[in-house]
């Protein structure tokens, strides 16, 4: 992995956490949020702490958009399409990967949500850091199957670090996704 993109992958994971405090935030200061005690028309500019995490997000996004672009001029990225998936993982993420490609991430949120049986709130940011993975490095798609071959293989550790790596999850996420898609490939597997 380059500098760069291990840099990228630095700024999805505080771009993750950040949007997860921000979160959390927004719930405990709803009520003034909600009941108009802003005396602008940006109530999210009145809350010292949210507006400090919104400029901190916009220059996240900023420059994790500088690093996508200088992944993919740099390496020469293939074309989204002639990355493919194996068989195994195809039948698991194939649709996930093709609704991500082709920009619905609210059809591959709700996919994934299924594949992992989590709710949605825990994979919409899951899956836009998947897509912008994705945007980075086509390549990325790989993940998937690496993902595939080590809970198949019962390599947690392997698998945990595919996890958080490809979608940004949390621990507990993480290890919430691996014992489903266990149970789901044994399932396959009959």
């Amino acid at each position: 992995m380059s500098r760069h993109d291990e840099a990228l992958q630095v700024l999805l994971i505080l771009r993750r956490r950040l949007l997860d405090r921000m979160s959390t935030t927004i719930v405990e200061r709803k009520d003034s949020l909600l009941n108009g005690r802003s005396k602008t028309n940006a109530p999210l500019s009145s809350d010292q702490d949210l507006a400090e995490m919104i400029r901190s997000l916009s220059e996240i996004d900023h420059a994790i958009s500088g690093l996508a672009d200088i992944s993919r001029n740099g390496h020469g990225v293939a074309d989204l399409a002639e990355v493919a998936l194996d068989d195994q993982t195809n039948g698991i993420f194939g649709k996930y990967v093709e609704l991500v490609r082709d920009d619905r991430l609210e059809e591959a949120s709700r996919e994934l949500s299924q594949v992992l049986q989590m709710s949605r709130d825990r994979v919409i940011t899951a899956t836009r850091f998947f897509a912008r993975c994705l945007k980075a490095d086509p390549a990325c798609v790989r993940n998937l199957v690496d993902l595939s071959d080590a809970v198949a293989g019962d390599s947690d550790s392997e698998a945990m670090r595919i996890v958080i790596k490809t979608f940004g999850f949390q621990a507990v996420e993480s290890r919430m996704a691996i014992d489903r898609l266990r149970s789901r490939i044994m399932t396959a597997n009959g």
